[in-house]
């Protein structure tokens, strides 16, 4: 049962991140959520993205470089006033090259994946633990 199948999933309202990942992360989301005033959820997405090098060689410099994402989600329960926190967590590695724009382009092609995977999983944990609302 995800967001796909049962049409975009209400929200009062959806915040993202202002950053390049959290414009990523908007289109992934774009048609599986839709705002509804009636809704009993808002929810604030935050990310961090860490880098950090990997398999050192005897100089010290990695070979690889382990990129984390991390999905922070704040679901707001308007009616209740109450506060839950989710968080999903995306790890991939790419291969250090001798160019550093071509490490770049990699990276940015792993965040693309990362966010498209990270929404996927986000509305699909979604629709699976908001109550269910009656369509309206």
């Amino acid at each position: 049962m995800d967001g796909a199948r049962l049409g975009p999933l209400p929200l009062a309202g959806l915040a993202l991140p202002d950053s390049e990942n959290g414009r990523l992360l908007a289109r992934a989301l774009e048609g599986r959520w839709r705002v509804d005033e009636a809704a009993t959820f808002d929810i604030r997405l935050t990310l961090d993205e860490r880098a950090r090098d990997t398999q050192l060689n005897e100089a010290g410099i990695g070979a690889r470089i382990e990129l984390t994402y991390v999905l922070r989600a704040e679901l707001h329960h308007r009616p209740k006033g109450k506060t839950r926190l989710m968080e999903l967590r995306h790890i991939a590695n790419v291969a250090r090259s001798d160019s550093g724009a071509d490490d770049l382009i990699q990276q940015r092609n792993q965040a693309r994946l990362a966010m498209r995977l990270l929404a996927e999983r986000f509305i699909t944990r979604l629709a699976r633990e908001l109550p269910k609302e009656p369509p309206q």
